[in-house]
């Protein structure tokens, strides 16, 4: 029987007890298209978090439409896998499969840009590959008028400027 043929309410409870291997788990979020628990994994470990990601599927998706979340959701993870190798970006380090369902495992890391500059966890290579992609990103967004911000220094907060 496949995770989504389940009820709902049974549905986490397979999760947990499938996962529990990998750690206890104490969050779950959901987006449109996909779930998301954390993983405690213990204070003795050497990665405290776990993230599992997995596609949304319920019993109301046709076998086709079944075919092609799973299919972009693995498309998803291959392109992650390909173009992300930077320090910061979450790595894909397992599949779990539930009752059908693929599950990716990665490292949920609680560091900012800021502090592994700052603690010189990062290269200056890195760093600047890491600037360069944030000033894309902050082009893109303007470009499709979604916001145009500044902060100067000294400022606390981010200041909308222009139209």
């Amino acid at each position: 029987m496949k995770l989504w043929e389940f009820p709902e309410d049974l549905q986490p409870l397979l999760i947990e007890k499938a996962l529990s291997h990998l750690g206890k788990v104490i969050g779950r979020i959901e987006t449109p298209y996909s779930f998301v628990y954390t993983l405690d994994c213990g204070s003795s470990s050497l990665q405290r978090y776990l993230v599992a990601k997995a596609p949304k599927i319920d019993t109301e998706m046709s076998n086709p439409d079944i075919c092609n979340r799973l299919n972009r959701f693995l498309h998803e993870v291959n392109h992650i896998y390909r173009t992300c190798h930077l320090e910061l970006i979450h790595r894909f380090g397992r599949i779990e499969i539930v009752h059908g369902l693929p599950f990716l495992i990665s490292a949920k890391r609680h560091l900012t840009l800021r502090d592994a500059i700052e603690d010189l966890k990062l290269s200056v290579s890195t760093c600047l590959t890491v600037a360069v992609q944030i000033c894309h990103a902050v082009a893109y967004i303007q470009s499709k008028g979604i916001g145009k911000v500044c902060k100067t220094p000294g400022d606390s907060e981010w200041r909308r400027v222009g139209s």
